[in-house]
């Protein structure tokens, strides 16, 4: 009876232990990825074309949270990078992040330009050294339905 309590309690004591050094433990997307977005779009007479960027994202853990700076080095229209990198801030999940990014768009109608809170939502998702996901993006004021964009990248070395 002795030696079955004196095991009972030398698993219980370990449990504490173990939980705290999985939860010290950073999430699996912490580090820097190679990744490429949807980082807007532009809408002529009804026909959207979405704008890609390609660049980085460094993601850090803060307390209990993560932040990622993402930074662009691209853009599939070939037009100058005119946005300075962005940091943006989220959480960890089982499999990688969902970071919120709350910034301000630029609409131009009919050559009349106005600006307009945007709200996006990136989930992504880990697997060895890649990284997959979305970005979900909702303009304030403006009844516009807006696709959810693919998020691809990989590690950088």
């Amino acid at each position: 009876m002795r030696l079955l309590l004196t095991t009972i309690l030398a698993v219980a004591a370990a449990i504490p232990a173990t939980a705290a050094s999985l939860a010290a433990q950073p999430a699996p997307i912490v580090g820097t990825w190679n990744v490429e977005w949807e980082m807007g779009r532009q809408i002529i007479n009804g026909e959207a074309t979405a704008i890609t960027a390609k660049g980085t994202m460094k993601v850090e853990v803060s307390g209990d949270s993560l932040l990622a700076t993402l930074t662009a080095t691209s853009r599939s229209d070939n037009q100058p990078i005119t946005r300075p990198p962005v940091t943006i801030g989220g959480r960890a999940t089982a499999s990688g992040a969902v970071f919120t990014q709350i910034s301000e768009a630029t609409l131009n109608m009919n050559g009349e330009e106005r600006k307009q809170r945007s709200i996006g939502t990136w989930t992504l998702q880990v697997n060895g050294t890649q990284l997959t996901g979305s970005v979900k993006r909702v303009i304030e004021g403006v009844e516009m339905d807006m696709p959810t964009a693919p998020v691809t990248g990989s590690r950088a070395k």
